[in-house]
């Protein structure tokens, strides 16, 4: 990812100079963004590969991987049927 930077930092600074074309830079850009997907994949790729790790050695079970009450910000939440009260000294608009 350092490296598409840093080549898009080149090609920028070609561009003002005239040197390169607005597409050279659009590529550089493309090849970053590449970059940048691949390694937010690599990132989940790994948090998955550890997970799997914890839940085969047995320190954690399926249910809490799935979601169970010690995992509670993995469930879903019930739909609000109501509106918010409203804190006294708060006007209405």
């Amino acid at each position: 990812m350092r490296s598409a930077q840093y080549a898009l930092n080149i090609i920028k600074v070609n561009y003002r100079a005239g040197t390169v074309t607005s597409l050279e830079v659009l590529v550089a850009e493309s090849q970053l963004a590449q970059a940048q997907r691949d390694y937010a994949a690599a990132i989940a790729h790994f948090n998955q590969s550890q997970i799997a790790i914890v839940g085969a050695v047995g320190l954690v079970s399926d249910k809490a991987i799935l979601g169970s009450s010690t995992l509670s910000v993995m469930k879903v939440s019930p739909a609000v049927t109501q509106p918010a009260p409203i804190s006294r000294g708060h006007k209405v608009y």
